[in-house]
């Protein structure tokens, strides 16, 4: 049982502590304290008023019987916890017992909970009681394990808790940069991204509880369709997956609105909740506190935009200036390791020569400087693409497959080909009129949305950073085609106000405890009519892409 204030006040009756006294002690109950002249009080109502708490340490050892001289003494709740040296003038027993002494001290703790407040950092003494409880502890797994899913007493959300080693050596994070990053990330609260429960030191860690926790990431899904997905109807599952694109934008084009940039979108950072919700769940400050991070990813080469990657050696020396590297026909420079702390979220990512595949053609990730705004939306688009090829029905390993058919390399066992987003942007233009050819034959009205949302992605996709779409263009736009795609639902995100501005994002409490599958029914209906255009996409306009308007609507006939 854990004692919180709560607890201890609704346990410590008088009933209860006549029961726990034998009868010589009873009597004694209603007569004035031995200190009278100092207080008016009984021992009963010194005992609930004041030492609830010593009472309980007194029970759980066995000595209630002592609770007379406890009181005699004056002690009481707020002269806890007491140090061990002074433990010995309670007088626990008639003749000194220390070992009686040592599990007083340690008792106490467990009466002097401090339960943690939502959205509130608390530092906790090396002998507190955390009131933290793993769900499913599994054996040998450690309480304080870097990663796992823990409730809090009195609250029925389950968080999933991470653990950061503080200190000042390499590996660690300094208990100042903690704190730091605990109050940025209290600034972002959206529906759809990863948010802050609680936080907390102990024992020389740090400890965040974020929510919703979830083990299921979009890699995981696409690869094998968990269970609370597939027992959604057809419609259920088509609505979802579309309005998925709409709640990752949304989520986006709120990080830069506050001047916030993801840097590191790809499926493995996108996660569904039990409720088939989709968020984001490694950004910004959430990342620089995973100090167990592997960077050494091949997802992160494959979906990063092309402006953020070098080929060929890397530099690291520490000594070396700033040098260049050509990436299409721009030069970027090549951010030197000794660098890359005052730029942001960099990752060094060293591979063998002799490595194969993508992994084979990556020496360096750099945060360029280059605006990584932009950056974000090309790895969305590419995202997006692989939520649409879900829905059409396609394989993902088919899609990496007719990515990487003109980018194999010739060697010896014939190498693993370079199957990343922005190294075949031309055969990305080939798969999604692939895509639009399979939706135009699907009967299901939501499928008139995709050929706009494709064209939508084609421009996202722009090998030309200043040539794709902000998110705020890109979440109009998609609303707009996914409010006709859907009628007479609408997306579950809030309704945004384009017209003035104004972004209303919805309470994300409210959101997380709903069916986050359902739609919210508006008034009105879609006024779109006309013939959709066919997208003919290919390495050309792809790379340099001309249009830059997209229809607000969508055709009725396909």
């Amino acid at each position: 049982m854990l004692w919180d204030d709560q607890q201890v006040e609704s346990t410590v009756t008088r009933e209860f502590i006549i029961a726990n006294l034998q009868q010589a002690e009873r009597k004694l109950l209603d007569k004035p304290v031995a200190f009278g002249d100092l207080s008016d009080d009984t021992y009963i109502e010194w005992i609930l008023e004041k030492a609830k708490r010593i009472f309980l340490i007194l029970k759980e050892l066995g000595v209630t019987d002592r609770i007379r001289y406890v009181v005699d003494d004056s002690w009481d709740d707020d002269d806890l916890p007491l140090p061990l040296e002074a433990i010995a003038r309670l007088d626990l027993t008639s003749t000194r017992d220390e070992a009686l002494e040592k599990r007083f001290y340690k008792t106490q703790f467990r009466y002097l909970l401090r339960m943690m407040k939502e959205g509130e950092h608390t530092d906790y003494d090396a002998d507190e009681v955390v009131p933290v409880e793993p769900v499913n502890k599994r054996p040998g797994f450690a309480f304080d394990h870097t990663s796992e899913k823990v409730h809090l007493p009195r609250r029925d959300e389950v968080y999933l808790r991470r653990r950061v080693v503080l200190g000042e050596t390499a590996g660690k994070v300094s208990e100042e940069d903690f704190i730091c990053e605990v109050q940025k990330m209290k600034s972002i609260v959206h529906q759809h991204i990863i948010s802050l429960g609680s936080s907390y030191t102990y024992r020389g860690c740090g400890y965040v509880l974020l929510s919703p926790a979830s083990d299921t990431s979009l890699k995981s899904f696409i690869q094998v369709v968990p269970q609370q997905f597939k027992v959604l109807a057809k419609p259920q599952r088509r609505q979802t997956l579309m309005t998925w694109l709409h709640c990752l934008i949304d989520a986006l084009a709120f990080l830069h609105r506050h001047g916030l940039a993801h840097n590191d979108i790809r499926p493995s950072t996108i996660m569904i909740d039990e409720s088939n919700s989709v968020f984001f769940a490694d950004i910004g400050s959430f990342k620089r506190l995973d100090t167990d991070r592997k960077p050494q990813d091949i997802e992160i080469y494959e979906y990063g935009a092309p402006e953020r990657w070098v080929r060929g050696m890397a530099v690291h020396e520490s000594s070396s200036p700033t040098k260049y590297s050509s990436v299409g026909k721009k030069a970027y420079p090549t951010v030197p390791s000794s660098d890359r702390s005052s730029i942001g979220d960099t990752h060094s990512i060293i591979i063998s020569p002799t490595g194969t595949g993508s992994s084979a053609l990556v020496n360096d990730w750099r945060n360029t400087p280059t605006d990584p705004h932009k950056s974000d939306v090309f790895s969305l688009a590419c995202v997006w693409l692989d939520i649409i090829t879900l829905l059409l029905k396609r394989k993902s390993t088919s899609f990496s497959s007719h990515r990487s058919a003109k980018n194999k390399k010739a060697g010896r066992g014939g190498g693993l080909p370079d199957a990343s987003f922005h190294a075949n942007i031309g055969q990305l233009g080939s798969w999604i009129t692939t895509l639009e050819k399979d939706s135009s034959k699907k009967n299901d009205k939501i499928f008139r949305g995709v050929p706009p949302i494709l064209r939508l992605t084609h421009r996202m996709l722009s090998r030309d950073p200043d040539q794709r779409p902000t998110p705020r263009e890109c979440e109009e736009r998609l609303y707009n085609f996914l409010v006709s795609a859907l009628d007479p639902e609408k997306p579950h995100c809030g309704i945004h106000q384009f017209g003035d501005g104004n972004w209303d994002f919805g309470n994300r409490s409210s959101v997380r405890n709903s069916n986050m599958t359902s739609f919210s029914r508006q008034s009105g209906s879609s006024t779109g009519s006309g013939s959709p255009i066919m997208l003919k996409a290919n390495m050309k306009s792809l790379e340099s892409p001309t249009s830059t308007g997209e229809p607000d609507h969508i055709g009725t006939a396909m």
